[in-house]
């Protein structure tokens, strides 16, 4: 009789579970097929007007909960509707919506030319919320909108975007600058703090910020908790908040808790925004401003004399090779356990460029190190401007507590032996490719 109670347990647990898993599936299928009917719909709206149509929140992401996801849906137009049209389209897709067995539609509507180059607060041709359990909004000013949601969405749909209509996102969402999206995950923190009533959600979304700024990958709410669990020393509010995800009202979240989760998570990426500061940093006679693509077509006369070349090898690059260089490093390495910064130095007195100063700043286990160099170009060189440079970048890496920061400096260039002893280094045994390794004190 003992087996036989057991086996009937095993089975209402079973069965249990497979009516969650249904239940989970019917809803990622209404909510694939909700986002066709919208992308459908807006195909004879717009005609040949529309670019393309894609799922983004949890219908790309994975992690549907049946009864409380919507269907997020971004489309992308050739040129911003005339207003009868974005009438009619409003009133379509609220037609449609409100006719669904989902919580509603989260609906944004941007021109081809707004994706291809997002700014930090995009411009959205139309943003509408509209459903059966969802409040209605319509706004068509991006200045009526929290700036940071449409950021981390159209980063999400860059990353992960499904496809309902048109080319795949990435050919269309243009790169986001990692430093405006941590700024959107704090900013969306802030909201939360200050609007959200549905404490689940809170924690949740300041798990998916903390796991884009420690590994930059965008997770669901699910998965990003699951994470959160492997990582937080406060696992009873990860869980209870995933809980209440899917539908367990027995449970209950201290508001307490989950502010001082959030501040955790604040932090976090407060220390990852501090390796991205834009501010330009100031000597007495210098200014160390953050490289932008720009930059290439002054700095191409800066570093035109081979003379540069002498101990590193190669040869002066192109106007339009570095372009396509200093393009690559504003847009960053795409890791967050690595981290390029390069500042472009001017003179303060005339803001004529003179050099450069790097450094590759990399994340292990113990912190983080920083692999710097420097270079002025031949006309202003032995008037102490390389070491001037230095000596403020190794104060800006030293206040945000690098853990090592070095030089590779080849044994014959005397020269910037000098500017790394100016700077704070000593020499070391070590060598790298046959560079001696310079390091600060105290260190490693």
């Amino acid at each position: 009789m003992g087996r036989d109670a057991v086996g009937v347990g095993r089975g209402t647990g079973i069965v249990g579970e497979g009516q969650r898993r249904t239940r989970r599936v019917a809803a990622v299928l209404e909510v694939e097929d909700c986002g066709r009917a919208a992308a459908g719909l807006l195909g004879r709206l717009l005609g040949d007007e529309l670019v393309a149509a894609y799922l983004v929140g949890s219908g790309a992401l994975g992690g549907v909960a049946p009864g409380q996801s919507d269907v997020d849906v971004v489309a992308v137009c050739a040129t911003v509707p005339p207003a009868e049209r974005t009438q009619a389209i409003v009133a379509g897709l609220g037609e449609l919506a409100m006719t669904w067995p989902l919580r509603g539609l989260e609906f944004v509507l941007y021109t081809r030319a707004a994706v291809a180059a997002p700014d930090r607060s995009p411009r959205f041709a139309l943003n509408l919320n509209v459903g059966p359990r969802m409040p209605y909004r319509v706004s068509l000013d991006p200045a009526d909108e929290p700036a940071h949601w449409f950021l981390l969405d159209l980063a999400i749909l860059r990353d992960h975007g499904r496809t309902l209509s048109g080319p795949p996102a990435r050919d269309l969402v243009g790169p986001i600058p990692r430093s405006w999206l941590l700024e959107a995950v704090r900013d969306s923190l802030a909201w939360h703090d200050a609007h959200e009533g549905a404490l689940q959600q809170t924690v949740l979304n300041a798990s998916r910020g903390w796991r884009f700024a420690e590994e930059g990958v965008w997770s669901s709410k699910d998965d990003a908790g699951a994470w959160a669990l492997a990582r937080t020393d406060d696992r009873a509010t990860v869980e209870t908040a995933l809980a209440l995800r899917h539908g367990d009202r027995s449970r209950r979240l201290d508001p307490a808790s989950v502010r001082a989760f959030q501040r955790r998570v604040r932090e976090r990426v407060d220390g990852a925004l501090a390796w991205l500061d834009e501010d330009p940093l100031v000597t007495e006679r210098l200014l160390l401003a953050p490289l932008v693509p720009g930059d290439a077509d002054e700095m191409a006369g800066v570093l035109a004399d081979p003379a540069l070349h002498r101990f590193t090898g190669g040869r002066p690059a192109t106007l339009q090779e570095l372009r396509t260089r200093y393009a690559a490093l504003a847009a960053g390495s795409g890791r967050p356990e690595e981290v390029w910064r390069n500042w472009i130095v001017r003179r303060r007195a005339d803001a004529r460029p003179v050099g450069t100063v790097q450094a590759t700043i990399t994340r292990d286990n113990g912190g983080w190190t920083a692999t710097i160099a420097w270079v002025i170009g031949v006309p202003w060189q032995g008037q102490g401007y390389a070491a001037e440079a230095a000596r403020a970048l190794v104060g800006w890496l030293a206040r945000r507590d690098a853990r090592e920061v070095v030089a590779h400096i080849h044994p014959d260039h005397a020269a910037s032996a000098r500017v790394a002893t100016r700077a704070g280094l000593l020499p070391t045994p070590d060598q790298v490719d046959g560079e001696q390794v310079w390091r600060l004190p105290g260190q490693r």
